[in-house]
């Protein structure tokens, strides 16, 4: 099985939808409707399993939008994880949308972590959805939320806990990746049995990458990768948004270490 990531927009040849299928889940115009022209999927992340390739990707008010594909050309959408959000997450935010899903494959067990964000604010979280048997031929079936991973509060914390990223090292030990404006990005240990954090409560955060030359720090959806004896992290970096005003771009530096630093070609 092979995971592909990806932080800027997929474009996808899609299959036409079921004229009767429910669209009632998009929460941006134009998901729920196409045809087969090129579509634009947000955030997406791609995994290979048992011969099908499946995009996670951001939209719905419930959970993002899932497409399968035997040749990462054309795509069907299915819908998305869950119709409705959970309950504990509905009581706490009023939110466009659910944000930017990472798939972890753990043999036939597929994590989907994803965030939630009051529009603005660095109040926001992150969660798990688990499917502990997934199944390539009904790939919206078993999934169970398992609630909040971890949480930033304006009033307390200076991270942002949207964009979740995971890795598993070298050594199996899980990291969670994650963050956007205000602090940067940040990186804290996962418990590999349940995908929560090692230690709740008081997690042991590890400041990642800033940008202190912009206003606002901005840079968000770390991506992060081992090839050669290095761990690579690339963020999307800069004002996003701001027509001509705009400075948003890839950027990566490697590390040894999954928790860096991370450096560039001038150290």
């Amino acid at each position: 099985m092979l995971l592909l990531a990806a932080t800027t927009a997929l474009t996808a040849m899609l299959q036409p939808i079921d004229e009767d299928h429910d669209r009632s889940w998009s929460a941006f115009p134009g998901d729920g409707a196409f045809s087969q022209e090129t579509r634009n999927a947000h955030d997406p992340t791609i995994i290979a399993f048992d011969g099908y390739y499946f995009c996670f990707s951001t939209s719905g008010n419930g959970f993002g939008v899932v497409r399968s594909s035997k040749d990462l050309h054309r795509w069907t959408v299915l819908g998305p994880l869950f119709l409705d959000q959970p309950d504990w997450l509905a009581k706490r935010y009023r939110h466009r949308s659910i944000w930017a899903p990472d798939v972890v494959v753990l043999g036939k067990t597929l994590r989907v972590y994803y965030s939630a964000s009051n529009w603005g604010s660095n109040e926001s979280v992150i969660g798990l959805a688990e499917c502990a048997n997934f199944d390539p031929k009904r790939p919206l079936a078993g999934w169970v939320d398992k609630g909040l991973v971890i949480e930033s509060k304006p009033s307390a914390d200076v991270f942002n806990a949207i964009d979740p990223e995971v890795l598993i090292d070298t050594s199996k030990r899980h990291w969670l990746f994650f963050g956007s404006y205000f602090g940067g990005i940040y990186a804290v240990e996962l418990d590999a049995k349940s995908g929560k954090l090692k230690i709740p409560g008081n997690p042991e955060l590890i400041h990642i990458a800033q940008n202190t030359t912009e206003k606002g720090n901005p840079l968000e959806g770390c991506a992060v990768c081992y090839r050669d004896g290095f761990f690579y992290c690339f963020v999307s970096y800069g004002l996003a948004g701001q027509g001509v005003r705009s400075t948003y771009r890839l950027m990566v530096g490697r590390s040894k270490s999954p928790t860096g630093p991370y450096v560039d070609l001038q150290g």
